[in-house]
């Protein structure tokens, strides 16, 4: 009896690795892999749960940025404009051979200009005044060509001094209306 229980024991140890390795090793490594895929799939849904909770930040975020971009071209935008305006009253002045001794706008309305965001459906205006040196008949001829450009909307006013030197020069102020963005590049 001793060598039939062993040989039922050793029989069943035969069937019970034969069963192990043919069914239940491959069941154990296939839930092994989906327990791996499930981990890996809750990661992703963890990961896009929180990109999608971050979408509107990051919309608004974006959003901000762009008004942050559109404020600070607006304001180059009005720089530049600036610098072609007074590059056109350097040029014309030397033109007309008159000294161009200071262009003063008004530092209140370049603040002003360079804080606000541009409108396309109203221009920019700003008072300008020029100094100039030369004689009068040039000045005039002077001041004529500036009352033709698009950028010039009225006069402001006009005062000419002759100085104690008596020299042949006269000093011209002359304050205007000018428009921005009305010279287009050459």
């Amino acid at each position: 009896m001793n060598r039939r229980f062993i040989i039922a024991i050793a029989a069943l140890a035969v069937i019970t690795a034969a069963w192990y390795f043919v069914f239940a090793a491959p069941q154990l490594a296939e839930q092994k892999k989906l327990k791996a895929t499930v981990v890996e799939s809750e990661a992703r849904l963890a990961e896009m749960k929180r990109i999608i909770i971050e979408i509107p930040n990051y919309f608004s975020m974006q959003q901000q940025l762009t008004e942050e971009k559109h404020l600070l071209i607006s304001r180059l935008y009005s720089k530049d404009d600036l610098i072609k305006l007074f590059d056109e009253f350097a040029d014309k002045a030397r033109l007309h051979k008159l000294e161009l001794v200071e262009i003063a706008p008004s530092i209140e309305e370049l603040l002003e200009i360079n804080q606000t965001i541009p409108d396309e459906n109203s221009p920019r205006i700003l008072d300008i005044t020029l100094n100039l040196r030369g004689t009068l008949q040039t000045t005039g001829e002077f001041i004529a060509e500036i009352e033709k450009q698009n950028f010039y909307k009225g006069l402001n006013f006009c005062r000419i001094s002759n100085p104690v030197e008596k020299r042949p020069y006269s000093d011209v102020s002359f304050g205007f209306k000018a428009v921005l963005g009305t010279i287009k590049d050459s």
